[in-house]
Order: C-alpha cells, then structure tokens, then sequence
C-alpha cells in the first residue's frame, strides 16, 4: 500500500469497505456498543477523577502550604518513580495478553507471581536510595517515605496489574470503576484528615496506601471471579509477560522520567518552597494529561485485539485525534484563566506558580497526544519504537534542566518539559504512521463521520463486547 502524501483518507479500497459496512445492516444496540462506548466511558471517569484530584489538591495545598506540600510530594515521588520504573512493563504486558489470551488462569498466575518477585526487589532498592536522593530533608521525611515506599509498592503493582488484566479483557466497566474506586477512597481519606485536624505529611500518605488497599482487594476479587480452572504459574507465560514488557518498560521508565525529572531535580536541589509552587502549576495540567491516559487505556486492548489494517487505522485515528482535540478543549480555558484560578483555588501562596503553569499547560497537551501514539506503538507490536521517541525526550530533558534550571529556576523546568514532549511526539507520530501505512496528518486531523464509521467496524473485531 502506498503512503499518501495529502490529508487524505487511506486507499480506495479501504474507503470501500468502510463505505460498505456504513451500508450494513447493523442494529443499532450493537452500534451503540461500539469503539465508541468505551471510549466515552474512560473519558466520563477521567473528568470525574479530575475533579475529585482537584478537590485533593486544594486541601492539601490549603492545609499544608508550600513548604509542607513540597515535602509531601517528595515523600510520594520517588517511591512512585521507583515502582513505576521497576514494573517491568507488567501493565501494558497483562493488557496486552489479557486482550490476547486464551489461557486465562495462567495469565493471572503468572502476573502474580512476577507481582511479588518484582515488589522484594524494588522495596530493597528503595530502601537504600531513598537516604541517598531525601538526604536534603528532614529525617522524618525519609522515614515516612521508606514507609510509603514499603507499602506502596506491593499494592500498587498488585492493583495496576489486576486493573490491566480486566482492561486487556474489555471489561471496562470494572476498569473505569476501579479507577474511580482508588480516587474516591483517597479523597475520603484527605477529607477526613481534613475535618479532624490531622493532617501531616504522614498521615497524607497513609491516606493514599488505604485507597490501595481498598482498590487492590476489589481487582483481585474482580479477576478470582473471571478465572475457571485453578490459577497457575507457566515459565513461558512469565517469559511472554516480561518480553512484551520490557519492551514497552523502557518507554514506560522515559516518559515516567521525563514527566517527573524535573521535580525530582527540583525537590533534590530547590527548597520545598519552590517544590510546592510547582506542583500546584502541575496540578492544574491534570485534566489535560487525564486526557491522554484515558484514551490510551482504551486505545491499546481494542487496537490490540485488531488483526486487519484498515480497522486499524480508523480506530486508530479516532484515538488519536479525539485526544488532540480533547486536550486543547479542557487546556484553553484554563491557560486564559489561570492566575485567578491559583488564587482561588489554592491561596495567594501559590500565586507564583501561575507562569510556569501556562507553559506547562501547553506540554501537557502534547504530553496528552504522546501517551496514545505509545499505546498506538505497543497495540500494533512496536512497543519498541515509542521507547525510542522517549528516549530522545529524555536527552533533551537532561540537557534542558541542565542549562536552564540554574538560570531560569522553576520556569526553565517548564520550558524543557514543552520542547521534550514536543521532540518525542513529532517522532511518535510518524512512526505511528508508517506503522498503519498513512500520512501523518491524517492520524491526527478528525473525519467527518468518524464515531458512525468506528462503530460499524467495531463488529469486526472478535470477540468485542464491552462490558
């Protein structure tokens, strides 16, 4: 098939069948459950998600202030980084087998076992290099972190691995209801801190491990429910899992990394002060990034569970351009209106975050984009490439904080996120590209029509029946 140089919809015979299945005869409860559905599903949650994370935000930074919100963050930072580094690519590895698999028990067995091997290692790890990278803080700060690094760990690998089991399956009314599910409990948790007085940055964190547990316990029940037979470990089930995963782990680590380095450079080098200022700026990019991780979710099973090229492709362009236009939609607003937002929201401390927060608004739109190119990648076996894309992100994110931080403070760490994120789309985007055998701007300009068009292809896929 020859690639199109114009902004023009795939080859004749494509259009073709694409024109002949909007001829079918399809009823219209099964048009309604189409590619649509789910993805309007994962959106609904993210917006409620964002709302409950903003609630969390206000309190936290009210109650805390800058300094004490800034130790918070570094008490949570790194052993996230640490856990989401260290996963092995499991979440995208179970989604993607899950979306695949035809021995379901042993899926679930061998998740779990890699769940607990992986959770000894990196809580080890953890516990040494948490000293090391918090030696500029109060010992209680490293104390409550090694403390939230030894629960949360297990819990999250546990409840994320779960979660992607079921998402992999398509039962995306238990995903998107565990997603709201760990939200809800930690904002319940902030909230009666709040209301006792007994807000720390101790207790802020532990409030943050229950909504695991309570999470956690659900997926696991949820996926018990789902197996027949007895759950049972396989070598080679364990060795596809860590194939697909180290694969796509490597672009996980980047993007994780260049999210997050220049917080971690800041709570390593800044006082908290300056931490907090920028996490508030990075707070209000939420909604933005939420946008893009909640189409990616849905992205990488149905493309995934895909085999021909042209359903492909029209799914794929409905993914990644009702993410481009999404995340303009909810970021515009918010970049007009927002030193008046901080105040509100957050108090005249934060004020100052107002700046660097605009700049990095508009990173989180192609941050936003950059999440579904790299479900894109990993859906169509090519895990390996968006990886790549990272990598070149992460260079300039190393440089960048490098020359600019010292100069511009928290605005250089603005600035170097946008020009990362920018280098790593324009990368992913081709490849996406090449890898569906369309032009570039073809993947992310919406067609009149698209959702009517995905959703008679969706009975094409075998076995797509979201739940």
């Amino acid at each position: 098939m020859k690639r199109r140089r114009d902004d023009t919809p795939p080859p004749e015979s494509a259009t073709l069948l694409v024109d002949e299945l909007d001829a079918a005869e399809v009823p219209d409860a099964e048009m309604a459950e189409g590619a649509a559905a789910p993805m309007v599903g994962s959106f609904v949650t993210t917006g409620a998600i964002q709302l409950i994370q903003a609630v969390i935000g206000v309190m936290l930074a009210r109650i805390l202030g800058p300094s004490d919100r800034g130790e918070l963050a570094a008490v949570i930072l790194w052993p996230t980084l640490l856990t989401t580094i260290g996963s092995l690519g499991l979440a995208q590895a179970a989604t993607y087998h899950a979306a695949r698999a035809s021995r379901f028990a042993t899926l679930v067995g061998s998740t779990l076992a890699v769940v607990v091997v992986d959770s000894l290692v990196l809580v080890a790890i953890g516990w040494v290099i948490l000293p090391l990278v918090l030696g500029g803080h109060d010992s209680a700060v490293v104390h409550d972190g090694q403390l939230f690094l030894t629960a949360f760990v297990p819990l999250n690998l546990l409840t994320v691995s779960m979660m992607s089991i079921l998402n992999g399956s398509h039962r995306f009314a238990w995903f998107q209801g565990l997603r709201l599910v760990l939200i809800g409990t930690t904002v319940v948790g902030i909230a009666l801190l709040a209301a006792t007085g007994e807000m720390t940055v101790a207790s802020a964190s532990g409030a943050y491990i229950a909504a695991y547990v309570v999470t956690a316990a659900l997926a696991l029940t949820a996926v018990a429910r789902s197996v027949s037979g007895s759950i049972g470990v396989s070598r080679g089930t364990v060795r596809q899992l860590l194939g697909f995963g180290l694969k796509s782990q490597l672009s996980t680590s980047m993007w994780s990394l260049n999210e997050r380095a220049d917080q971690l450079v800041i709570s390593a080098f800044f006082n908290p002060a300056s931490l907090g200022l920028y996490v508030v700026a990075v707070t209000l990019t939420s909604l933005t990034t939420l946008v893009g991780f909640s189409f990616a979710l849905v992205a990488l099973p149905m493309i995934a569970r895909i085999d021909a090229l042209v359903e492909r492709q029209r799914i794929a362009r409905l993914m990644v351009s009702t993410t481009l236009v999404c995340a303009l939609a909810v970021s515009v607003p918010i970049f007009v209106v927002e030193p008046t937002l901080i105040r509100l929201l957050f108090g005249d401390a934060f004020v100052g975050a107002a700046d660097v927060g605009r700049v990095l608004l508009v990173a989180g739109v192609v941050f936003a984009l950059n999440r579904v190119l790299e479900a894109l990648l990993q859906a169509v076996g090519r895990p390996l490439e968006s990886s790549i894309g990272e990598g070149l992100a992460l260079a300039i994110t190393a440089g960048g904080l490098a020359a600019l931080l010292p100069t511009l403070g928290i605005m250089g760490a603005g600035v170097t996120s946008l020009l990362a994120y920018s280098a790593s789309s324009a990368f992913m985007v081709r490849r996406a590209a090449r890898a569906l055998d369309v032009p570039s701007l073809w993947l992310l300009k919406p067609e009149r029509g698209m959702i009517g068009r995905v959703r008679s292809l969706t009975r094409l896929v075998p076995g797509f029946n979201p739940r």
